[in-house]
């Protein structure tokens, strides 16, 4: 039995392995428009485009492995947009498409620590204040920043910080989570 198509955007990608869904807009027939995607994370500088093939009923993406082998992991804005090169030689382009995508690490690569910065950071922090608290440390430096046992006050305030960030990530993570239920 074949596998459906999607008919929208995923919510994530993962690293080194295909993904493909379609697309149709009734005011953008695909005889006349290109669908295009770009995936933008500012803070690492990566930007990936993605362009669709057209179909009699629309649009397909189809990305193989080897395309999203290259991307890094991280969260990126996705943005579709359509585009129709006009007569005149103006390039018409319209949004269509805006959200936030996850692109996953791949999980048959041994890639190392997957944790996200936040989750990283509240564990230094912990370890840190562990250390602190029992005296085994007398100072510690989490992320260029030197503490002391007279510093305690100021990391506990560093983990309820990051304890929220990742509180925020994981409540992102159950939102992705679709369950779809049908009638027998």
């Amino acid at each position: 039995m074949a596998k459906s198509i999607p008919q929208s955007e995923p919510v994530h990608l993962t690293q080194g392995f295909s993904a493909n869904w379609q697309r149709s807009f009734s005011n953008y027939p695909a005889s006349s428009y290109n669908l295009r995607y770009s995936l933008i994370n500012p803070e690492k500088g990566n930007t990936y485009r993605i362009s669709a093939e057209t179909l009699n009923i629309g649009f397909k993406v189809a990305i193989t492995p080897k395309e999203s082998s290259e991307w890094k992991a991280g969260t990126y804005r996705i943005i579709g947009y359509i585009e129709d090169s006009a007569t005149n030689g103006k390039t018409i382009r319209e949004q269509v498409y805006s959200d936030v995508i996850t692109v996953l690490p791949d999980p048959t690569r041994n890639s190392g620590d997957t944790r996200s910065f936040n989750r990283r950071t509240r564990d230094a922090l912990r370890d840190t204040i562990e250390k602190l608290s029992s005296r085994t440390l007398q100072t510690a430096t989490v992320n260029g920043q030197s503490y002391s046992i007279v510093n305690l006050t100021d990391l506990n305030k560093q983990l309820d910080r990051y304890e929220q960030l990742v509180r925020n990530e994981e409540g992102r993570e159950r939102k992705q989570i679709a369950i779809h239920f049908t009638r027998p």
